[in-house]
């Protein structure tokens, strides 16, 4: 297994419906009342991931202990994401999280 198959920034349209791993740091962590988003970047540029409790319990266990710096590594399915967002994370793609791990933890 590759340490990752896609940049953040280099996710398009013709990669929704497909799996990847994207790794990264944290750039923004937000908690929405179940959903978490995470702003993941590297130096390709930054991609929203989406940690859906009901779709994978264990992955929205984990996140909750997500923080900005964290190096994170995340599999997931690609999705398009909705056209008025505003202000919120670039793009038009997501990366629904499935399976993520903490890679390492920034030191404060």
């Amino acid at each position: 297994m590759s340490w990752r198959d896609l940049g953040a920034g280099e996710v398009r349209t013709s990669h929704v419906g497909e799996r990847h791993t994207l790794a990264g740091w944290v750039g923004r962590r937000r908690d929405h009342g179940g959903l978490i988003f995470v702003d993941l970047r590297d130096e390709t540029g930054i991609c929203q991931l989406v940690v859906n409790p009901e779709r994978s319990p264990e992955a929205a266990k984990q996140a909750h202990g997500i923080r900005n710096e964290f190096v994170l590594q995340a599999e997931g399915e690609v999705v398009a994401r909705a056209a008025d967002r505003r202000g919120r994370a670039p793009g038009r793609h997501a990366a629904r999280a499935r399976d993520r791990a903490a890679a390492a933890v920034s030191a404060r």
